[in-house]
């Protein structure tokens, strides 16, 4: 096997071929850029990234690359079939809890992040627009999404989907972990579980 470690997204990544060999790290190599690119464009904590030129522009139609388009298509299901639990609109709940830094950051000044009560960004619950033929996106006044729910199993599964091409991979986004069948019918992935205790 082959692995690739590296950082991003305020977490530990790893990447992992099956084959090993010059092939298999000329690919892992690629990984840490792959996940700096969809940093760049997701992260909340980036002032310039394509999320907070969206937050900023609440109230307009704001055409969209094809990352940021796909990611909020997967956020806006899973926002459907949670019936709203899991929502992209809690920026600004996030901060007022504390949770205005990386997570990296907010346990170096030991922030308390309490939560009793969470309420989302949306304001009375108006729908996000979305225009198929422009591929933009229309936010209402006051709403500031945060992709961190889904970014990170987001990035893992595109990930994937650019290794597998090559052969069996598993792709660790800081715990989220996308995986494909190993080669040997009864080979498993070892993934270990950190006690929460």
């Amino acid at each position: 096997m082959e692995k690739m470690a590296f950082r991003a997204m305020g977490s530990g990544m790893l990447a992992v071929f099956e084959m090993e060999g010059d092939r298999a790290l000329q690919a892992l190599a690629q990984v840490p850029g792959w996940f700096e690119d969809w940093e760049a464009c997701l992260s909340r904590f980036r002032p310039e990234s394509e999320l907070n030129q969206l937050n900023r522009q609440a109230g307009s139609w704001v055409p969209v690359s094809p990352v940021l388009w796909d990611v909020l298509a997967a956020a806006r299901r899973v926002e459907w079939l949670s019936d709203g639990l899991v929502t992209p609109a809690l920026q600004g709940s996030l901060e007022a809890y504390g949770y205005d830094r990386s997570f990296e950051l907010v346990a170096m000044m030991n922030a308390n992040l309490r939560m009793t009560e969470v309420h989302t960004d949306w304001p009375e619950r108006k729908e996000m627009g979305v225009d198929l033929e422009t591929r933009s996106i229309y936010l209402p006044v006051g709403t500031r999404l945060d992709l961190g729910g889904i970014a990170k199993g987001w990035a893992a599964d595109r990930a994937l989907d650019r290794l597998v091409e090559l052969g069996p991979a598993l792709v660790d986004a800081g715990g989220d972990i996308a995986l494909s069948p190993r080669s040997a019918l009864d080979a498993c992935w070892p993934v270990a579980v950190t006690d929460p205790h």
